[in-house]
């Protein structure tokens, strides 16, 4: 698996596209990990390119910029969230496309999954409306024919996960890790893999948990939430202002990424072996060194993710079935 080789290639690809200052949209304001490794690593590319961001916000803390000229660039953040199972992110581009009909649009690294025909169709009409180019970075191929064979007005370019980016040795201390001991990081939520024959190979006495960030409830998050719920809101609800959003863009950018960050990176450098059903654990296991077993998530997005041709020689051991 050849990084700095992937790393070039995104990076390369992301300086053909911006060409203007940018805003950046749709940052990751939660606790998984995976989504705000993709928002590091996504900073760390566009500090290397020469144009400026002019404004960044997640879905919740968006306050339409008063003056974005037409030639400013629009990105939104990349995931694996595009489609209707995460449908607030998707209303959220549209709403964008709206408020911004005739910018450049560049949509970083996603996975594109929808269940519902005619919300697919309504998207397709969405941005086959807007006025502006606009350019499509997709990390798995399924994802990429969808784009070129439905969205006639979009650029695609196939790229690796922008994960695979990420300046892991910024990150990590040394770490005696559990080196008899297996982890097995299992998302719950709507995406989870629920067919329970696959997980027979997992060893009976690997500990079971998801990120830490999401299953704890730490000390920054409870203050976070106590002035966001409590003093902010309330605040902006009396006086008829947004410093509740101002104050999500606060602690998120300069007080819980990178906590969460190293938290999720020191979760994955405890053990010598790990099990997964979470994309990024298993690219952050990979970039660790670690003995990396995956499932696949409930619709095909990892293997998706990891069969683009330049990581077919990551050493990975992917599960489809009970191998007895």
């Amino acid at each position: 698996m050849n990084l700095p080789a992937i790393r070039k290639l995104i990076k390369d690809k992301l300086q053909l596209v911006i060409k203007s200052d940018y805003i950046l949209i749709d940052l990751p304001y939660f606790q998984n990990v995976g989504d705000i490794l993709i928002w590091q690593a996504t900073l760390d590319l566009l500090k290397e390119i020469s144009y400026k961001c002019l404004y960044s916000c997640s879905l919740d803390s968006y306050i339409k910029p008063k003056k974005i000229d037409s030639n400013i660039l629009i990105i939104l953040m990349g995931g694996g969230n595009y489609g209707d199972l995460w449908i607030r992110h998707q209303e959220f581009r549209h709403q964008i496309l709206n408020d911004f009909p005739y910018n450049p649009i560049l949509q970083l690294p996603q996975s594109v999954h929808f269940t519902n025909e005619t919300y697919f169709k309504k998207d397709i009409h969405k941005f086959s409306q807007h006025h502006g180019k606009i350019d499509f970075f997709l990390r798995d191929l399924n994802s990429y024919n969808i784009i070129t064979t439905h969205y006639k007005n979009v650029n695609a370019h196939l790229v690796p996960d922008i994960v695979f980016s990420f300046n892991i040795q910024r990150w990590t201390k040394p770490t005696i890790y559990n080196q008899n001991q297996t982890l097995f990081v299992c998302r719950q939520d709507k995406e989870r893999n629920t067919n329970p024959d696959i997980f027979n190979i997992i060893p009976q006495n690997a500990i079971k948990a998801d990120w830490p960030p999401m299953e704890k409830n730490f000390l920054r998050l409870r203050v976070y939430n106590k002035f966001l719920y409590t003093f902010f809101i309330p605040l902006d609800k009396y006086l008829n202002t947004q410093f509740s959003k101002r104050f999500m863009d606060f602690y998120y950018k300069y007080i819980l990424k990178d906590y969460i960050i190293r938290s999720g990176i020191k979760f994955i450098n405890a053990y010598e072996t790990i099990y997964t059903t979470r994309l990024h654990a298993a690219i952050i296991a990979l970039l660790l060194k670690k003995e990396v077993y995956i499932f696949d998530n409930s619709y095909g997005k990892i293997k998706g993710a990891f069969s683009h041709s330049l990581l077919l020689n990551a050493p990975i051991h992917f599960i489809e079935k009970n191998n007895g």
